[in-house]
């Protein structure tokens, strides 16, 4: 079910009706559900410092396996996150970061001579970043990826 909701195949009203009914007779209030989901995200200490740099020197995407009302609360809770020049999203484009095509984008950027640098929390993403021709870098810690931005002729 998830799965589908990332994709966008499945709407949170959708979703956090399926979860209701799931839970019975003693699910909590629809918005109570929603809520609960929606309130996962932390902001790493130093995001927003790392991601001024970078904008000041870089153009910045967000890609994001996330549904709607994911993404919509992180925005809302984090406006560092408004700050980016454009999002890929997998529920508006229908596909994870781990699909084949994910990054059909971000590939074309690199046909054109572009440098595209994917940096993410998971190898499963990194290795599909790859495969598709993307730079990917395994972020660890904001000290870590400095070190191989710079290493890389980038920071």
């Amino acid at each position: 079910m998830k799965g589908d909701l990332d994709r966008g195949h499945v709407g949170p009203i959708g979703f956090v009706q399926e979860v209701a009914a799931w839970l019975g007779d003693g699910a909590p209030a629809r918005s109570e559900i929603l809520e609960a989901w929606t309130d996962i995200f932390t902001l790493k200490p130093g995001a927003e410092g790392f991601l001024v740099r970078c904008r000041l020197k870089y153009t910045t995407w967000l890609m994001s396996d996330t549904d709607p009302a994911h993404f919509t609360a992180a925005l809302n809770r984090f406006p560092i996150l408004r700050s980016f020049d454009r999002f890929i999203v997998s529920h508006s484009s229908g596909m994870l970061k781990r699909d084949p095509g994910a990054f059909s984008i971000l590939s074309e950027l690199v046909a054109r001579g572009r440098r595209v640098i994917l940096v993410d929390d998971l190898e499963v993403n990194i290795a599909a970043a790859r495969s598709a021709g993307i730079e990917g870098i395994l972020f660890e810690s904001w000290d870590v990826l400095g070190s191989v931005l710079k290493a890389e002729g980038v920071w």
